[in-house]
């Protein structure tokens, strides 16, 4: 018979292996779909859309198929608090046109987070209105609790939304009926 205490220490071990943090972010976008999508799901050219990204390249792979990996530099869609430029780079997992979804792993980076997740997916609502839903899960980061994260996360995802509407209506993108 197994030893009661050990069988709760393999089990708490498990558990441990297994907790990842979760968030998400749904917000609503003033533009076109088919606009945002280009712009939006354009893998390798996160720069064209994220003002804090200064580069993006395809560095491993075909864009726009998973297996892909990008590479990014800059401030950063999530800015480090000593001030130094981001560098990240994510790997394409999934990337459906049709359903205007992908999700993508982030293999390396300087913010020191570990084995992030996100899936970013665009839903026509009519009308020149997209619903975007962003959603991440990563291992919990030693001193921060997941909520922290998931502010943190969430306010710099709609922060990049936010300015990706304002891109596009400056660039005249945002004509209802455009299709």
């Amino acid at each position: 018979m197994a030893n009661k205490g050990q069988d709760m220490k393999a089990l708490q071990d498990k558990s441990e292996i297994s907790l990842k943090w979760h968030g998400k972010l749904k917000m609503v976008i003033n533009c076109p779909i088919d606009k945002t999508w280009d712009i939006s799901g354009d893998f390798c050219n996160l720069h064209r859309w994220v003002d804090t990204t200064e580069s993006c390249e395809c560095v491993e792979g075909e864009p726009q198929k998973p297996g892909c990996v990008r590479a990014a530099y800059g401030e950063g869609t999530f800015p480090r608090a000593d001030g130094a430029k981001t560098s990240v780079r994510e790997k394409l997992l999934t990337f459906d046109n049709e359903s205007r979804s992908m999700s993508y792993i982030m293999l390396e980076n300087n913010l020191g987070l570990s084995n992030y997740i996100a899936t970013f997916i665009l839903h026509d609502l009519g009308a020149g209105a997209v619903l975007v839903e962003w959603s991440y899960e990563v291992d919990p980061h030693p001193g921060s609790t997941e909520q922290k994260t998931a502010d943190y996360m969430t306010g710099a995802y709609k922060n990049v939304l936010k300015k990706l509407e304002a891109l596009m209506h400056s660039q005249g993108l945002n004509i209802l009926n455009i299709k």
